[in-house]
């Protein structure tokens, strides 16, 4: 089980990190299934107490629920795309106090639910800026290949993980808090200079390569 939880955040990981904004449309459904899976098995948790995705029961309703999510970032494009931001949002969100130390559990979560709510409030005012995706890919792809990388090391047990891994890894040491700023820092200047002629447009298929296309910053 380690093995195949540390593999996928790895490959998810890497691809939000280098892709994430070329890909989004595409990746909605795998973003939404992750989402709605760390969903599922947190909230078995928080129920029964027995750890994130440690038995039969959080596999289950993980999968369940991924699926369901996976099916509305499918068909409903526009909801995929706030639960995606939502997501990664909230993953960076709770991140923010363990990155200096802080171990405030409920303090963490009300403000990666805050973080989550405006991005996903700026990404449908704004129409999908352009920078808002290539940020948050970035932050939490970093986060998700690192704590695959740390799974695979035995650093890090999957229960751990959570939201996407960004949490874990900036509460892990300073040296992986370096790693995963640089990381991050790598996988957004490639987006960005790999993205140049791209831009997605909210509504329709998601994506145009045309120039003379709205641009979505």
């Amino acid at each position: 089980m380690d093995f195949i939880v540390a593999l996928i955040a790895l490959g998810a990981g890497l691809v939000a990190l280098f892709f994430g904004y070329r890909l989004f449309t595409a990746i909605l459904p795998i973003l939404g299934f992750i989402a709605g899976a760390a969903a599922g098995a947190q909230a078995v948790n928080l129920i029964f107490g027995d750890g994130f995705l440690v038995t039969i029961t959080s596999i289950i309703v993980a999968v369940i629920v991924g699926i369901v999510f996976a099916a509305l970032a499918y068909f409903v494009w526009a909801l995929g795309v706030v639960l995606a931001v939502a997501a990664m949002g909230f993953a960076v969100g709770t991140a923010i106090l363990p990155a200096f130390g802080l171990d405030l559990d409920v303090t963490s979560w009300l403000i990666g639910v805050a973080v989550a709510a405006a991005l996903s409030i700026i990404a449908v005012v704004m129409r999908l800026p352009k920078l808002i995706v290539i940020g948050v890919t970035s932050l939490w792809g970093s986060g998700a290949s690192i704590a695959g990388v740390l799974v695979f090391l035995n650093q890090l047990e999957p229960e751990e993980l959570g939201y996407g891994g960004v949490n874990a890894v900036v509460s892990e040491s300073f040296l992986w808090i370096v790693v995963f700023l640089v990381l991050t820092a790598i996988g957004a200047a490639f987006q960005v200079f790999s993205t140049q002629d791209f831009s997605l447009v909210w509504g329709g298929d998601g994506s145009s390569t045309d120039p003379a296309a709205p641009a979505a910053y």
